[in-house]
């Protein structure tokens, strides 16, 4: 009889691979308890995630910190992901850190792909200048809660794809400069810890020498004291980035020199407000849109202040095929134009839909509707509920209508109310092909949020 192939027959290395996307608790904790073949491969150091704090004291902390860094320096060449969380105080713990960092991007190799630092010693600024002979890794996120320093060049980090930046302030020298070979870009205000400090001069980087940037993601600029943005934008050369398909701005009080570079930004597919004053940030966007009518795609998710949200500017975009509007306001109408004739993917408020029949009455390639939050069907809008599921019975194109449960601080709850429920039944029987459900995490299973997911 022949011998039965098993899975430990697997060569070790593929066999390493296949226990590399479970988290690390249960490589090291389940799957390293298998066998002896499994417990070597499970504690490969391919992946790795550190969390190094002072809750059994500063002194023990310290200990870990000093021992981390001989280990990088021996299994460096065999690390591929690294994620490294401190939340230490003091600068004794800000040079041990940066010694570890040294280790690994000294000792990698060119083997790291990821890296991924989470530092919380307050006070202390962060120097990416040791990083200038950095070969490696192709994505690099580095979150501080102090002041983030650049003074020289990283364009040697070649192999360098997707960088995020997340500080209090930011310190830049002339000399400092991108890698060319990034795809995205990130870069924050961190405002958990305390107001944004002073920019420096950001602008010095010059992202228009970026000619491979597909994504960029503005955070936090003018929430503190940033500084003046020149009509090239934050960051400098703006302009020059006829790569960009994906723009997000997050948590920003001010988009003024958006209008000066949207004409330049031919190959931009998709426009994402995330969370700003939108009274501030109205005229920049909406001026910005008209200027743009090759976009496939629009995020809002802002403060609005009232029903004239859109103008003509964004009705006008003939190209969209997918809108997120996430808003609360009963109030908001959404209106007819050239927009209804491409439109087939939609992410409204259920307050917004509600109020938006005729509007959706004239999307004649809508397929799929998706509710952020359940509809209640409260109040004095029953009869614009009543006109939305009676719309829902009856267009021909739709194929799907969804929702997520409300969520209630980390957790969701299923909250719709007994009328909505039942409309939901009723549908479903007039309609039986149409698909319509409650979903979990909509960010993982949904078109929109995969188009998104290209570039986060």
């Amino acid at each position: 009889m022949p011998q039965r192939t098993t899975i430990h027959h697997l060569p070790d290395d593929l066999l390493a691979r296949c226990l590399a996307p479970l988290p690390q608790e249960d490589r090291f904790t389940s799957a390293a308890l298998v066998s002896k073949l499994f417990h070597a491969a499970a504690a490969r150091p391919e992946r790795l995630s550190l969390r190094i704090d002072d809750v059994s004291g500063t002194a023990a902390a310290l200990r870990r910190l000093r021992a981390l860094q001989p280990w990088l320096l021996s299994h460096g060449a065999s690390l591929q992901e690294l994620e490294l969380c401190c939340q230490l105080w003091g600068a004794e713990a800000a040079s041990l850190l940066d010694g570890c960092l040294l280790a690994v991007t000294g000792g990698s190799n060119g083997s790291l792909l990821r890296l991924q630092l989470n530092s919380s010693i307050d006070g202390a600024n962060f120097s990416l200048s040791g990083w200038a002979s950095l070969r490696c890794p192709r994505q690099l996120t580095v979150r501080v809660p102090g002041k983030l320093q650049l003074f020289i060049s990283l364009e040697g980090a070649c192999q360098l794809r997707r960088l995020e930046l997340a500080a209090r302030g930011y310190e830049v020298g002339g000399a400092a400069r991108l890698p060319p070979s990034l795809t995205k870009l990130v870069c924050r205000y961190s405002t958990m810890w305390a107001v944004p400090k002073s920019s420096g001069n950001l602008h010095d980087l010059q992202v228009g020498n970026l000619s491979c940037l597909r994504s960029l993601t503005l955070g936090g600029f003018g929430t503190g004291e940033d500084g003046p943005v020149g009509a090239d934008g934050p960051l400098g050369g703006l302009s020059a980035l006829h790569a960009l398909q994906h723009l997000a701005l997050v948590e920003c009080r001010h988009a003024s020199w958006l209008p000066a570079a949207a004409p330049h930004l031919t190959s931009l597919q998709v426009l994402e407000i995330e969370h700003a004053a939108w009274s501030q940030v109205a005229d920049s966007v909406q001026a910005s849109l008209q200027l743009l009518p090759q976009l496939r795609g629009l995020w809002l998710n802002a403060e609005f202040d009232g029903p004239e949200v859109f103008s003509a500017a964004a009705a006008s975009l003939s190209s969209l095929q997918w809108l997120c509007l996430l808003s609360r306001d009963g109030e908001l109408r959404l209106p007819g134009g050239p927009w209804q004739r491409s439109l087939c993917r939609l992410v409204l408020g259920p307050e917004v839909a509600a109020a938006s029949v005729p509007f959706l009455q004239g999307l004649a390639r809508l397929q799929h509707v998706t509710l952020p939050w359940p509809p209640s069907m409260t109040g004095a809008g029953q009869r614009h509920w009543r006109a939305f599921f009676d719309w829902a019975a009856h267009h021909p194109s739709l194929r799907r209508l969804d929702w997520l449960p409300e969520q209630e601080g980390f957790a969701y709850e299923f909250s719709m109310s007994p009328a909505a429920a039942n409309a939901m039944v009723q549908l479903a029987r007039m309609r039986p092909e149409l698909q319509a459900e409650c979903v979990e995490d909509t960010r993982e299973q949904e078109p929109i949020f995969k188009v998104l997911a290209e570039w986060a």
